[in-house]
This record gives structure tokens, sequence and C-alpha cells, in this order.
């Protein structure tokens, strides 16, 4: 808990938020589920359907929170699919609820950056609209993060794949956070 030493090997300070922290954007997405659930605004078994409705193709609607956050959905997921969503002007979520289902949820671990921009999109429809407020209200500020750089798709939606902007240290704050068990209620982390 305490900062032995101190490298800026980049120049951009450790105090400057780093160009992306890539897959973190996962914990810290993760980190705002565990507040929602806590908060009784989201169950491990909320599916796509509970929140997302009649737009979730039927072979996606049992896909839940607990799917989506062990990528274990289903869906052809995988790590390179997710550039050219980006490149989409609109439509992110739908094209992402449109990948094909492989296999039953639950039944076979993928690894899915499109699972977790579902998720985002759960959590965002959960808190009432508007997940970064949540986020940096209720749930980033006991892990240090509530100033976070989080981009938003074209609908609004948080990256919940990666590319949230973290400093050094405060990076090192939210590891500190989840060690000391404070960045999320005691329940989740069981």
């Amino acid at each position: 808990g305490v900062e032995v030493a101190a490298h800026d090997l980049h120049g951009h300070g450790l105090d400057t938020p780093a160009p992306t922290t890539a897959s973190v954007t996962k914990s810290l997405l993760s980190t705002v589920v565990g507040w929602a659930l806590a908060d009784g605004l989201l169950a491990r078994d909320t599916t796509l359907h509970d929140l997302l409705g009649d737009r979730v193709p039927a072979p996606r609607r049992p896909a839940t929170v607990h799917h989506l956050l062990t990528m274990t959905s289903g869906a052809a997921g995988g790590l390179l699919e997710i550039d050219a969503i980006m490149e989409l002007p609109h439509g992110w979520v739908d094209t992402l609820l449109r990948a094909p289902q492989l296999d039953p949820p639950g039944t076979v671990f993928r690894y899915d950056n499109g699972a977790w921009h579902l998720l985002a999109a759960m959590v965002r429809a959960a808190v009432g609209g508007d997940l970064l407020g949540y986020a940096r209200e209720r749930a980033l500020p006991p892990s240090g993060c509530a100033g976070v750089i989080w981009p938003v798709d074209p609908e609004g939606v948080p990256y919940g794949f990666g590319e949230a902007r973290l400093s050094p240290r405060e990076l090192l704050g939210f590891g500190e956070a989840w060690r000391t068990g404070v960045a999320v209620p005691a329940d989740y982390r069981a």
C-alpha cells in the first residue's frame, strides 16, 4: 500500500492518463457490475433479453450477466472483430447481438471483447441510462478511479472491452483497492 519507487519511462507523467489501459477496462466494468449487483440494479442471472429487450435475437436471449462476465455467453467472440465494430458509424450493440450463437451459454469459454461491450450496454440500461455517471458517483470512487477517461460508442455506451484511460498511479490505486477489498462489496469478490 506504499509507493516505494516511481519511474516515468515515457515522459508522460505518473499522474497523466496513459494512452490506453486496454483490457483493464474490463476490470473497471466488472467493478461497476459489482456495485450494481449490490445496489439491486442487476442480478447475476439477468439476461440480455431482460435489459435489451426484443432487439436481442432469440438464440442470444438466455445469456446472463454471469455468462458475459466469464466470457461463456456461447457467441462467436474473439479479439479482432471488435476492431471492425469500432469502424461502424453506429449500431455497435446491435451488430454484436447478431454474432452467431455457437454454444449454449455457460458451456464454453471463448475470449470475447464483444461480450464486454454488451455487458456495458446491459449495465447502462440497468442503472437508468447513465453508466458513466453511476460509475463515477457510486462504483469507482472506492477504487480511486472516478476520474477515468472512458470513451463511448456512437450510441453512448461506454466501451466495455478496452480503451479506458487511467494514470499509472490510478492503476496502482485500482489494484490496491482490489487487493484490500474496498473496490467492490465483499460478496462480489467471493
